[in-house]
């Protein structure tokens, strides 16, 4: 005896039933794509904002005359907040770390150093970082490490743990333009 074909209805019953099952399958890998994209995104923003304000700063501090006046330093340190926009002041004066170094040109020592928010927060250079190295002998060497804590904003979502308390550090050398020395008018 041979069974009655199924009925239209049962047959719609059952690709709903099948559509569910997929959609079931698929959505987890598309909720990771979803939510790995706004990570990378605002990842690669943070970064470029911090690279920017280091380079920023760098090149300023590079371009002045053989004495800077410390109230160049804080302007310079207020034009790197504002090229952080629109990351909110308040959290950027807290958490963000902008320290100026200028390395002596005979002893490779740190000749002078001014930083933001008055407290060192980055990891500090030294004469036998390759890039500073090889500068050092020329002229005294300007440089500008920026650092800024990251916290992805889905940070908690299961597979994402790894960008929770990411620091973001970027560093620039250069030599100064105008002179062979560089000096900070008191107080720096």
């Amino acid at each position: 005896m041979r069974r009655p074909a199924p009925t239209r209805h049962v047959a719609r019953r059952r690709e709903a039933g099948v559509a569910a099952i997929e959609f079931a399958l698929v959505l987890p890998i598309l909720l990771l794509l979803f939510f790995g994209l706004i990570n990378l995104s605002q990842y690669i923003f943070a970064v470029r904002k911090v690279d920017d304000a280091a380079f920023l700063i760098t090149n300023l501090v590079a371009q002045s005359e053989k004495t800077i006046p410390s109230g160049f330093l804080d302007d310079y340190f207020v034009g790197a907040e504002l090229l952080l926009a629109p990351i909110d002041a308040t959290w950027v004066n807290s958490n963000l770390g902008i320290d100026i170094y200028v390395f002596n040109k005979t002893t490779g020592a740190v000749k002078w150093s001014k930083f933001y928010g008055g407290s060192r927060k980055c990891t500090r250079p030294t004469a036998t970082d390759a890039k500073i190295a090889v500068l050092i002998p020329v002229s005294d060497v300007v440089v500008t490490v920026a650092c800024m804590p990251f916290n992805a904003p889905a940070a908690d979502f299961p597979g994402f743990q790894y960008l929770r308390n990411t620091t973001i550090e970027t560093r620039y050398v250069q030599r100064p333009r105008l002179s062979d020395t560089l000096s900070c008018a008191n107080p720096c």
